[in-house]
């Protein structure tokens, strides 16, 4: 997978705090926001606006992910997209919360859900880097048990 083809999906995925920088500010031109016959659009804070989204690029929406009303974004340098994208493909949602939580020293979120997803993923790749063919991996029969707490 190539970098572009990384964007492209994670993109599609809706994965960002912002699409790229043509697309929100084509998006803020389209339409006005008029309240009490004044435009909330004045240049300066679209220029504001359109600097935040290229300060933001590429930073993944993680708000009340890892807690209640936790504002979060995780950064992913251009390096890390096809990482980031071929972990997408594999788990979906689930693979970005795992990349998220390794970047962060195997970060646990306040929900427990979202940590047997990570734990999940976790599992998952260390089976894929033990046993790297599919072919292998295919009549691998693990066993594991993801970390609970007792109810």
């Amino acid at each position: 997978m190539t970098k572009e083809e990384a964007l492209k999906l994670l993109y599609a995925a809706d994965v960002f705090y912002y699409k790229d920088v043509d697309t929100e500010t084509a998006e803020i031109n389209s339409y006005s926001h008029i309240v009490d016959g004044k435009e909330l659009w004045t240049p300066e804070r679209k220029q504001d606006f359109i600097e935040e989204v290229k300060n933001c690029q590429h930073t993944l929406n993680q708000n009340d992910t890892w807690g209640w009303a936790l504002s979060f974004g995780q950064h992913v340098p251009d390096d890390k997209l096809v990482e980031v994208a071929e972990l997408y493909s594999r788990y979906g949602d689930c693979g970005v919360l795992y990349w998220v939580s390794e970047q962060n020293n195997q970060m646990r979120s306040e929900f427990e859900d979202i940590n047997r997803y990570v734990d999940f993923v976790r599992m998952e790749e260390q089976i894929k880097k033990k046993y790297p063919g599919s072919s292998e991996r295919a009549y691998y029969k693990p066993s594991y048990r993801l970390p609970t707490r007792k109810l």
